[in-house]
């Protein structure tokens, strides 16, 4: 991808705050997310500390502790489990800590109010794609004020939501998601550096990450889904995170990840992949049945024992549809 050099430094400079020039990060350079944060401390006259990628939740506080690190890059599973390793505290267990970038992927409303409260008051999560650059930010009062969301736009980017024909929908109305940001890429190139027409790459600096949301009356945008990751069920569109969101207030889960696999009846049905240290399928499907409309309720329910993410904290969905039946799957 071509990106304007003027937008490039913009984006970079992003997220830096007052002195915090101490960045440490287990997340290799292969990611954007950790080059853009890498890039702007050291433009930035900033000290980086590459944390060995594999480690235990008190290994890396430790590393952050004895590097007095001001600033880390970390996929939201990794402050996951910050989060359950420093509990509840009436103190900061990283005091040094002033600002906690959360990237590479969502995190829940529940993971966020932690993270700002027992991690760092300084813990921010931007909404970004490799097209467009830096879309949206949440941080500081807004964690606590809207949690749900994914923040308010920078100050140079524009948002539009779309309906399926193009038409710019209003405040509340849920669509796909259009942004004009300065780091949009200029062009898409191929293997051999040869150019290639991407119908996201609108011109003008306008772009479609290929999500779905919509922006409420106080600026805020709420991410719904991956346009992607959309399950299309009898045809009824079903939102994956949506339900996950609810299945989440089930007291036993601690993760859970729903995905689409093909059904020569429907088009596609629809799988939950839950962990949880006590229950039973019984039990969740007890609890589907009366919190989830049929139409958009789980036919399958699978315990496991984790969920697949990959080293940036990305959800990979499409590892846990293999695991069904060989007879789903090849539907």
């Amino acid at each position: 991808m071509r990106r304007p050099a003027a937008g490039r430094v913009t984006g970079h400079r992003r997220g830096l705050t007052g002195t915090v020039m101490r960045l440490l990060t287990p997340m290799v350079m292969s990611y954007s997310a950790t080059r853009h944060q890498v890039f702007s401390y050291l433009r930035h006259g900033g000290t980086i500390n590459f944390f060995p990628p594999l480690f235990t939740p008190s290994e890396l506080i430790e590393g952050l502790l004895s590097f007095q690190a001001s600033g880390s890059a970390l996929p939201p599973p990794v402050i996951t489990r910050l989060v359950r390793e420093v509990g509840e505290r009436s103190t900061r267990p990283l005091p040094d800590l002033a600002v906690l970038f959360s990237i590479g992927g969502p995190a829940t409303v529940e993971d966020k109010l932690a993270a700002y409260r027992n991690l760092s008051p300084g813990y921010r999560i931007n909404y970004a794609s490799s097209l467009t650059g830096g879309i949206t930010t949440l941080s500081g009062a807004d964690v606590l004020a809207k949690p749900s969301t994914a923040g308010r736009p920078f100050a140079d980017v524009r948002v539009e939501i779309l309906d399926a024909d193009g038409r710019v929908l209003g405040k509340g109305e849920s669509g796909l998601i259009k942004a004009w940001t300065s780091t949009m890429v200029s062009a898409v190139v191929s293997a051999g550096n040869k150019p290639f027409v991407d119908p996201k790459v609108m011109g003008d600096g306008w772009g479609i990450p290929g999500d779905i949301g919509f922006v409420d009356e106080d600026g805020f945008l709420t991410i719904v889904d991956r346009e992607a990751d959309m399950i299309v069920r009898g045809g009824v569109n079903v939102a994956p995170q949506e339900l996950e969101k609810l299945i989440r207030t089930h007291p036993k889960v601690r993760d859970v990840a729903v995905a689409g696999f093909p059904d020569a009846t429907m088009g596609q049905e629809i799988a939950a992949f839950i962990v949880a240290d006590q229950g039973s399928v019984a039990e969740f499907e007890a609890f589907l049945r009366a919190n989830i409309s049929p139409d958009r309720r789980p036919r399958e329910v699978r315990l496991v024992p984790s969920l697949p993410y990959s080293d940036n904290g990305k959800l990979l969905r499409r590892r846990l549809v293999e695991t069904l039946s060989p007879a789903a799957a090849k539907q």
